[in-house]
């Protein structure tokens, strides 16, 4: 792709693209939103620890796919003719089928396995993973191709769903782990419908395979680099589960909840910084740099901001929305909040470094952050409980920090590494 190329339709309109990027973001993050605050409101600590082991477990499905459909398919091939979207979208969802059918079988098996409260979250997840990653493989298709107008109708249409779905359990007084993960990954599943209708194409997984295939080192990479950075945060919450008990779960989730507003700006951003970064890669390293710089920065001030605002409220009008933990959680959230900004500061760099195609550099910040985390967080947990999982939060966001920007430096002054 050349310098000054663009995702299909943004050379016309890029700032409307942007803001429904951002606009499909926000819904995206909405739904995610409202399953975790009507957990923290409705079920007790343990069973909220359950649901958190069940959501760590979504996530890491959805980082591994994400990863070998999503990301793989912007640094591929954003800017990409219009004809080639019909063959890609359907390969990309494809592949993306086909991942989330063994995740179901696999996390239905440890489900069963495992049983006691865990067990039947991890059952009823299974049953709707298909569906949910399919439904993200086809919002980066739809973002990809400059139709992020349309990636926004189909979170749209997930957002509108939520609401009777979340109203059987609670009308019928039979809220539970199982049954808030099943309400919301029914209602992501029949939002397809609308994306088959959009496209009017389907998931091919012979074409899947293919652009496996094609980008199997790239695929690989970003994979590996998920389950050692993404996928790290939520093996975390396995270990703190069976180590310290759910209920220490829970309360990291409820204080994640909280800061989980940030996500709607930092992850939409990250797909418009992203693709920003592929486009100033061949404009030399000065406008690449700056680029990057310019992402950290903004996303640590609005962590910052968000931060601010939760602290400054009166306790009442929190606890109104998140339940009456928070006055337990608020010195947590204190704490997250500079995880939050170090993460920010980090996501500038990880931008560009994805955005340069440097896959073994940013393969290796990943490695070497990813067990910083896992100590740092887990000694912190063995001193001091929930809030020092916080602080071992913050230490392992500085040290990747420093690791992610010193990497991107390297690759602006010597270029990608060799394979």
């Amino acid at each position: 792709m050349s310098a000054d190329q663009a995702v299909p339709g943004e050379d016309v309109r890029p700032g409307r693209q942007r803001v429904f990027t951002l606009l499909d973001q926000g819904l995206s993050s909405v739904t995610n939103f409202a399953l975790s605050l009507v957990a923290a409101r409705e079920l007790a600590p343990t069973e909220l620890g359950a649901f958190a082991v069940a959501v760590a477990t979504y996530l890491i499905m959805l980082g591994l796919v994400r990863a070998a459909c999503g990301e793989t398919l912007l640094v591929r091939h954003a800017g990409a003719p219009a004809d080639d979207w019909p063959v890609l979208t359907r390969a990309v969802t494809g592949l993306a089928a086909a991942g989330g059918c063994l995740a179901a079988v696999l996390v239905a098996a440890v489900g069963l396995v495992i049983g006691g409260r865990v067990g039947p979250a991890l059952v009823v997840l299974a049953l709707t993973l298909p569906g949910l990653l399919v439904q993200d493989a086809w919002r980066y298709c739809l973002l990809g191709a400059g139709r992020a107008g349309a990636a926004s109708a189909l979170d749209g249409v997930w957002v509108v769903l939520l609401v009777p779905a979340f109203a059987v359990p609670l009308v019928a007084d039979r809220v539970s782990a199982p049954s808030l993960l099943l309400a919301w990954g029914v209602a992501g599943a029949a939002s397809l419908p609308l994306a088959v209708l959009l496209d009017r194409v389907r998931p091919d997984v012979v074409l899947g395979w293919r652009f496996l295939r094609e980008n199997s080192q790239l695929i690989r990479r970003y994979c590996l680099e998920s389950l050692t950075g993404f996928g790290a945060y939520q093996v975390l919450v396995y270990g703190l589960a069976a180590q310290f008990g759910l209920a220490l779960a829970g309360t990291l989730r409820l204080a994640l909840t909280a800061l989980s507003p940030v996500n709607v700006l930092f992850q939409g951003a990250y797909t418009i910084a992203t693709v920003r970064s592929v486009q100033l890669r061949g404009q030399g390293a000065g406008p690449h740099q700056r680029w990057s710089v310019t992402v950290g920065a903004t996303l640590a001030a609005v962590a910052v901001l968000w931060t601010g605002v939760l602290l400054l409220l009166p306790a009442g009008v929190v606890s109104a929305v998140l339940g009456p933990e928070w006055p337990e959680v608020r010195g947590v959230v204190a704490v997250l909040g500079l995880w939050l900004v170090a993460v920010g500061v980090q996501s500038g760099a990880a931008t560009g470094l994805h955005g340069l195609v440097d896959s073994r550099r940013s393969l290796a910040a990943q490695l070497t952050s990813a067990p910083a985390l896992l100590v740092l967080a887990w000694a912190g947990a063995a001193l001091a409980g929930v809030l020092g999982v916080a602080v071992g939060y913050v230490a392992a966001g500085l040290v990747s920090g420093v690791v992610w920007w010193s990497l991107y430096r390297r690759s602006l002054r010597l270029g990608p590494a060799a394979a």
